[in-house]
């Protein structure tokens, strides 16, 4: 099995609140899967984005295994 590791970024324009990445974790408890371990959890601390210039977020994901459709959506900490 093939682990790999990838960065999101993403550029919002006029945002005046954090970011976060939801998607279909693997519910780990360990915290060390797909998006840290939270499945849909809109706003996770562990998959809040990290603010790297002016309106650019990234964020890092470890531990993904190659041939897995992961599905994710940015958020702004709820679904709403």
């Amino acid at each position: 099995m093939l682990t790999i590791s990838t960065i999101f970024g993403v550029t919002v324009f006029a945002a005046d609140y954090d970011i976060y990445v939801a998607g279909n974790g693997d519910g780990s408890e360990s915290g060390t899967g797909w998006m840290n371990g939270y499945a849909w959890n809109p706003g996770a601390e562990a998959n809040k984005m990290t603010v790297t210039s002016p309106n650019v977020y990234d964020i890092v994901f470890t531990n993904l295994t190659s041939g897995n459709e992961y599905q994710f959506k940015f958020t702004n900490g709820k679904w709403n």
